[in-house]
């Protein structure tokens, strides 16, 4: 890793944590206000790394999640194995058949993250290895 890289993925888990307690409210994506996992997309465009993706309303189709998986294939670099994941990285977890749930690696890295967890009602620090995240299937991606 180069530099530039060390300072971008530090720099977007330090815009990640900014969101920390955001209260959870389904298509929330402003800080301190309203999240859901969703929030991390204005991570990526805080730091200058993506333009706003376009995000469309996803109600509560059965197959909202599909959208927001698709803005991740698009923006990120790369999909990368668990044991290559580091700080800044994506995770995506299947969730009700598709991976639709998504948080940002942070330090120490994985498996610690920062997600919007509907149940804690709020932008949480957690380990992925642990409670309903643990055993949901994983997608790793690299925005680098």
């Amino acid at each position: 890793m180069d530099d530039l890289e060390a300072a971008q993925r530090a720099e977007v888990v330090r815009i990640a944590l900014e969101w920390e307690r955001t209260p959870w409210v389904n298509e929330g994506r402003i800080k301190g206000k309203a999240a859901d996992c969703t929030f991390f997309s204005e991570v990526f465009v805080e730091s200058g790394l993506i333009e706003r993706p376009p995000i469309p309303h996803y109600g509560v189709q059965p197959n909202w999640t599909w959208p927001y998986l698709q803005m991740v294939l698009k923006n990120a670099k790369r999909e990368v194995e668990e044991s290559q994941a580091l700080p800044g990285d994506v995770v995506m977890f299947r969730v009700q058949g598709m991976h639709s749930h998504g948080g940002i690696i942070i330090e120490p890295g994985w498996p610690h993250i920062l997600h919007a967890d509907m149940n804690a009602r709020g932008v949480i620090r957690a380990d992925a290895t642990k409670g309903h995240l643990g055993v949901c299937q994983k997608r790793f991606f690299s925005f680098w």
